[in-house]
């Protein structure tokens, strides 16, 4: 009798336990709530924090003034939702997702924290008005300057221990959607001198569908009989790949390597290309290229086809100072592996050689700086003379990438 009533007892407080818990969960303001995708313009709290710069509110516990509450409140007129939690867990409740300082940008939140959820000692939460891309920002701020006050830094070292916060670090949260920023446009120009005639077969040492290149061919049937053209494109894999085109007489048509290529950053997407007319009529063949060189330079640049290949080529400028990337595209149109030798003339009055297996209907890429090195002074200018050393001709471009700074007298 004493068990089943030390029982009873025990299952009744144990059923207490568990509504008084539910209750709690249910009516608790700090509960976490599930975390929800918020359809707002991220930037517009920024915008919000900007707009009551100079203004000044009460602080204190859960008081406006307050860095938190401040940026609860852009949140919400920006349209979104920052509601109750922790340090970060207020943040995950509310749908916002974790960014990357780099990432960051208009309208993410800056958060200092130890690390714990609970730890509300000297936290501090900003809104972020631009990246500066140097690891700083501009931020709008309240309660840092002056109890409450809304202020701002266009020039904000995000690290809390530079503000005397040691112990804290950095976290950047997005509430909103942030529309994928535009690509920068290619800028830049090229120049050509004409073909004195057309002909019925052109080559191209240089090619690439590489992310960031867009290579075309512009192909001119100067003639009265329509034709058609078959593009051969000789892979650094040692593959190939054909494209043909129709060229009605009298007109241009346009050819995209990557519609035939797809894009990748590999060998297989660099090619040398042989043109050749299917019928009797000539054509002109030339090759514009627009690029976005890894990030640092944009341009475009423009060849007309060689009519034949040549076992030499001279090529009077080339350079390896800083801020320059120097490239031989080598490309063996016929049956035969062959074997080309750089010889390159410095302006140092010295001499340097570089060797390059070249096999059958294939394109090699060759590097003057991996024998040059690079430095900023004469030895490291210099022409170049490429011979083939079989009876094989070849056809030879030397693209260059560069990066420089103008003289400012």
């Amino acid at each position: 009798m004493h068990r089943s009533s030390y029982s009873r007892k025990t299952l009744a407080i144990g059923l207490a336990v568990s509504i008084l818990a539910a209750l709690l969960l249910i009516n608790n303001p700090f509960t976490l709530e599930q975390a929800k995708a918020q359809n707002f313009d991220n930037a517009r709290v920024a915008d919000c924090a900007l707009a009551e710069l100079g203004t000044t509110r009460a602080t204190g516990w859960d008081q406006p003034g307050e860095c938190i509450k401040s940026v609860q409140r852009w949140v919400a007129e920006a349209g979104g939702y920052f509601g109750w939690g922790g340090v970060i867990s207020g943040y995950t409740n509310s749908g916002a997702v974790q960014v990357t300082a780099t990432e960051a940008t208009k309208g993410d939140i800056l958060q200092w924290t130890t690390g714990d959820d609970n730890d509300w000692s000297h936290p501090h939460t900003m809104c972020i008005v631009k990246n500066n891309g140097n690891g700083r920002f501009w931020i709008v701020q309240s309660n840092w300057d002056h109890p409450g006050y809304v202020s701002e830094s266009k020039d904000w070292d995000p690290d809390p221990a530079a503000h005397g916060r040691s112990g804290y670090y950095a976290m950047y949260w997005r509430f909103g959607t942030v529309e994928p920023a535009p690509a920068p446009p290619i800028t830049g120009g090229h120049d050509v001198v004409g073909a004195t005639a057309p002909a019925t077969t052109s080559y191209f040492a240089e090619g690439t569908t590489r992310p960031g290149f867009d290579t075309y061919f512009c192909l001119q049937n100067p003639g009265t009989e329509d034709t058609v053209a078959r593009l051969t494109y000789m892979k650094g894999d040692g593959k190939t790949a054909t494209q043909d085109a129709g060229i009605p007489a009298c007109s241009r048509v346009t050819v995209r390597p990557a519609d035939v290529m797809g894009t990748g950053d590999d060998a297989a997407h660099d090619f040398s290309t042989k043109v050749v007319s299917l019928t009797t009529q000539p054509i002109v063949v030339e090759r514009p290229t627009y690029f976005n060189y890894k990030g640092t330079c944009d341009g475009g640049s423009d060849v007309v086809g060689a009519t034949a290949p040549a076992t030499t080529s001279y090529f009077a400028e080339g350079t390896t100072r800083p801020g320059f990337d120097t490239y031989f595209c080598l490309q063996n149109p016929g049956t035969e592996d062959t074997v080309a030798r750089l010889t390159y003339m410095k302006g140092d009055g010295k001499t340097a050689t570089q060797d390059a297996g070249i096999p059958a209907c294939s394109r090699v890429t060759v590097r003057p700086a991996d024998v040059m090195g690079t430095g900023d002074d004469a030895a490291h200018d210099f022409s170049t003379k490429v011979v083939s050393l079989t009876t094989q001709p070849i056809v030879v471009e030397r693209p260059t990438y560069f990066c420089i700074k103008r003289n400012s007298d």
